[in-house]
C-alpha cells in the first residue's frame, strides 16, 4: 500500500505528462499498480474502502422478474 503523498505524487506527475513506466523507474515499484490508480481502481490510502453502495448488480432492474419467475 501506497501513503496518501506517494498516491499525490503519482497523480502529479502523471498531469505533468510523465509515463506510468517513467513513473514507476522514478518511483520505484510496479506499472500496473499505478495504472490502476491512475484509472481510480487503487486503494486511495492504506485501509482505505470501497463504498459497496456504489456497486449494483447487472441484474437490478429484473427483481420483479426473478421474484416471479421463481415463485
Amino acid at each position: 500500500m501506497l501513503t496518501k503523498e506517494a498516491i499525490m505524487e503519482i497523480k502529479i506527475l502523471s498531469r505533468q505528462g510523465m509515463s506510468i513506466r517513467a513513473i514507476s523507474r522514478k518511483l520505484g515499484g510496479g506499472t500496473e499498480y499505478r495504472a490502476q490508480i491512475l484509472a481510480g481502481r487503487g486503494s486511495e490510502a492504506p485501509g482505505s474502502k470501497r463504498s459497496g453502495a456504489a456497486i449494483q448488480s447487472a441484474l437490478e432492474g429484473y427483481d420483479q422478474w426473478r421474484e416471479k419467475r421463481a415463485a
